[in-house]
């Protein structure tokens, strides 16, 4: 279902001759315009960066450039250095989140090799290092689910409109834009004519070409050589300058969509801050131990869920895109049995005539407003089509129970934060000195008999139950 509702999505941008929104809220709380925006270029086929722009988007960037990024001097990046060091350590003197910008994932990842090349390196400076780190935090925080610190144009873009053209092509950030800006008429061949340009953090490939040739003649040290370092610079910062343009363009299209933010954003925002506030505060190593990785993805699962249920109770369109897959029910109450007004027990019956509906028992559902969650104690179905008993577990007063008659939207409830008792477990087990299930060893391996010598035979037995 959520396939056939992208491809027409798509079919409607182009009918239209412009992208069409595909949500009713933002992913992104709203800043405060202290944005600290990179773009960079990388060599092709080599981990290294050529050039870097930075600053605020809303300001003329600082370009560096680095004419022989293959060598063992760096010393071009220390401006950068200096220069993140000195936003985060100011958001972080105010009790703000560092908010960072990038145009597309391969500038996330010319941070990140940033972070692989410095960060550990013992013949850089510890301004490098600490910037080494800086960029592994920024990469790494990227990845997690709701956070507000590092915005991927491509992906933002993408994840609250829909274009005309094929979600693969939707990945060159300057053709995404054209389905955006205005004063654009044929929207689709105006994208496939940017689309001739990269924009995967790298020249033109005829300025490319000539800044490899250039090299050669810029370890001279004569005026030719002079000359050409001059001209590898000026392509560079050429370049640099492209990226940092579409970046600033695909940051204010963004701001023309006027969506909204949702309820629970703050709610993501202090989760996000927490947890900055700390990885930059001490700049701490990646988890490399079984123990931590456990948590870092026990986290990661759990914003992720966090996240989705947030979507569910305050987007509209998601919700109806939930709906018709069968993951949120319109339901109208058909019966409320409470034995003792406002209090527990409290059994609310719905019924939904929609078609689709993936809701299991035990599910815990709760209205889009959150006053009333319900446990699904039984489905069956009857004349008025599914019919749903809830037993509610909050919102058992008068005031808020539903009422019958009442068409209800539910949608599955936000998961606990069991984090705290896990992180509890945890070090127990590690005071232990073992994290196994039970206090006993293990049982000795017994080998299954096989019953037949032939192996297909047996799988396909196998399979018939």
């Amino acid at each position: 279902m959520t396939t056939l509702i992208d491809a027409v999505a798509r079919a409607v941008a182009r009918s239209r001759g412009q992208a069409v929104p595909i949500r009713s809220t933002s992913l992104m709380a709203i800043d405060d315009g202290d944005v600290f925006a990179i773009a960079v270029i990388r060599m092709v086929a080599e981990e290294h960066l050529q050039a870097i722009a930075f600053g605020n988007p809303h300001r003329k960037p600082a370009i560096i450039t680095r004419t022989n990024p293959l060598g063992r001097d760096a010393s071009e990046l220390e401006s950068f250095a200096a220069a993140l060091n000195e936003y985060i350590q100011r958001r972080r003197a105010t009790g703000n989140i560092p908010r960072f910008w990038v145009s597309h994932p391969a500038a996330l990842a010319g941070i990140e090799i940033l972070s692989h090349r410095y960060r550990t390196n013992k013949e850089a400076t510890d301004t490098l290092r600490s910037m080494g780190t800086q960029c592994r935090i920024i990469a790494d925080e990227a990845r997690r689910p709701g956070q507000q610190t590092v915005f991927i144009a491509t992906l933002l873009l993408t994840a609250h409109v829909a274009t005309g053209q094929m979600p693969i092509e939707d990945g060159h950030l300057d053709a995404l834009l054209a389905w955006l800006e205005p004063g654009v008429t044929d929207r689709a061949a105006e994208a496939n004519r940017r689309s001739m340009l990269p924009a995967a953090a790298m020249l033109p490939r005829p300025d490319d070409d000539r800044v490899e040739e250039l090299r050669l003649v810029a370890k001279e040290s004569t005026r030719a050589g002079m000359r050409a370092k001059d001209e590898i610079v000026r392509l560079l910062e050429l370049g640099a300058r492209r990226e940092w343009e579409m970046l600033i363009r695909a940051r204010r299209e963004f701001s023309r969509l006027g969506l909204q933010n949702s309820a629970e954003i703050d709610a993501l925002v202090a989760i996000t801050l927490d947890r900055t506030t700390f990885a930059f505060g001490n700049l701490v190593s990646p988890p490399s131990r079984s123990a931590a990785l456990s948590k870092l993805l026990d986290d990661m699962e759990y914003e992720s869920d966090v996240v989705a249920k947030f979507d569910a109770k305050n987007d509209a369109l998601l919700r109806e895109r939930l709906r018709r897959s069968g993951k949120a029910i319109q339901a109208r109450v058909q019966a409320v049995d409470q034995p003792t007004r406002n209090r527990k027990p409290c059994t609310v019956s719905i019924s939904t005539t929609q078609p689709v509906l993936r809701i299991r028992r035990d599910t815990l559902l709760q209205t889009t407003d959150g006053r009333v969650i319900g446990r699904v104690m039984s489905i069956s179905s009857s004349s008025e089509g599914q019919r749903l008993e809830l037993l509610l577990e909050k919102g058992v007063r008068a005031a808020v129970v539903p009422t019958v008659g009442d068409n209800v939207e539910w949608v599955e409830a936000s998961p606990p934060d069991l984090r705290v008792l896990k992180q509890r477990v945890r070090a127990a087990a590690k005071e232990a000195g073992a994290f196994t299930i039970t206090g006993a060893t293990l049982p000795a391996a017994a080998p299954r008999a096989v019953r037949s010598k032939d192996l297909v035979k047996e799988v396909d037995r196998r399979r018939r139950f």
